[in-house]
């Protein structure tokens, strides 16, 4: 998306601040031990179906970076960075992200149920799961559906007493066990993508219980269709390319500099329509994998993608044979903004693509930094 929104308060934007830091409550016991790399973990034990507490239990895995100065610790922020997936390895590999966050809070973050640390789930067949979110035709759309039921019915007869129970209403509620088990009594919270799904059905649920909250990169949860989700991804992901080739034009390290951007990529996605490009001994790549495969929504990308769109021209797509520099498997990467209903809320347009304060805008950290510690929300009409 070339214009993000973000929010201050509560959820349904692209970045999300949230009022009032409230004193801690009493702390719960947690049991907590070195993990290495940094984090000390803990195990918190929670019902497997929050609706009948007294049935099976499961754990969740909890990790945290102290705070640099406990005397002067506001707290603990709670933070999930995306997925659904593991989330403390990601804590492990990228400290130096919440090192900024780490000279106020404690930072802790949680493996959601079914994933990592977490009670999990081994599913008897492997999910499915391709990059490739444009088909060529409708019988290789609904092949890939097919397996992909298959995988979930499989899945769900191995997933014990998580079947069913994989939602964000039972996320929801582990995050509360989590913020009183941590000894708060409001929950200080950032979520990014995925993670801001979790926190609109947390402020549905426990509105009373929510401290400040920014969420970045902000799923529209209330999209329903398919259709309308695809085409709004399109539309955004056609405003990336161009923003692309603006750079092309304005950079001379760009492969494709003094090139008609446009007409190159189009031409090299008829070409892939023809006949597939050979990418590597016995490998071709059609059109739709090379439209699949692109990422036009992360400026870090754009020199390697210029680099494989010139190289696919002259008869070599092996770029495309792989989603490169992508940081997950996740193809939930462009989403909607919507009108944020809650009082003390704010939106902060900005121009970028996903995860702008983990990808290190630093427009964007000052007024989260200022927001969290302090609760000033950005000036109306602010932008970054």
């Amino acid at each position: 998306m070339s214009r993000m929104n973000l929010v201050l308060r509560s959820a349904v934007g692209a970045l999300a601040l949230l009022a009032s830091l409230a004193p801690p409550a009493k702390a719960a016991e947690l049991s907590w031990a070195d993990c290495g790399d940094g984090p000390a973990c803990a195990r918190l034990t929670v019902p497997a179906d929050w609706a009948r507490p007294a049935q099976a239990k499961i754990t969740v895995g909890l990790a945290k970076l102290p705070a640099k100065n406990q005397a002067t610790s506001k707290g603990v922020l709670l933070v999930k960075t995306g997925g659904p997936g593991a989330q403390i390895r990601i804590l492990r590999q990228a400290k130096a992200t919440f090192e900024d966050l780490t000279t106020w809070f404690d930072v802790a973050i949680f493996d959601p149920r079914g994933f990592g640390t977490s009670s999990g789930i081994t599913c008897p067949t492997p999910a499915p799961f391709t990059y490739e979110w444009v088909f060529p035709d409708r019988a290789a759309f609904d092949a890939y559906a097919a397996k992909n039921r298959a995988f979930g019915e499989t899945c769900g007869k191995e997933a014990g007493p998580l079947s069913g129970r994989l939602t964000s209403w039972q996320a929801a509620h582990d995050m509360d066990a989590i913020r009183r088990a941590l000894g708060e009594s409001r929950l200080t919270y950032f979520g990014n993508s995925h993670g801001t799904a979790l926190a609109q059905a947390y402020v549905e649920l426990f509105p009373g219980k929510v401290g400040r909250m920014y969420l970045d990169s902000v799923i529209d949860h209330t999209t329903i269709s398919l259709r309308d989700w695809l085409k709004r991804r399109a539309k955004a992901l056609e405003g990336n390319f161009h923003r692309f080739a603006g750079w092309c034009e304005r950079t001379s390290t760009c492969a494709l500099h003094g090139k008609d951007v446009e007409a190159v990529w189009d031409e090299v996605l008829a070409t892939a329509r023809r006949e597939p490009i050979p990418a590597g001994p016995g490998v071709t790549v059609t059109d739709t994998q090379i439209v699949s495969r692109s990422g036009f929504a992360y400026q870090e990308m754009w020199e390697r993608m210029a680099t494989g769109i010139s190289q696919a021209q002259a008869g070599d797509a092996t770029f495309f044979t792989k989603v490169e520099g992508l940081p997950d498997p996740d193809l939930s990467r462009i989403f909607i903004c919507a009108e944020f209903p809650y009082p003390g809320s704010r939106y902060l347009n900005a121009t970028g693509d996903h995860a702008l304060y983990l990808s290190g805008n630093t427009c964007v950290r000052e007024h989260v930094h200022r927001y969290l510690t302090t609760g000033a929300l950005p000036p109306v009409g602010a932008s970054c």
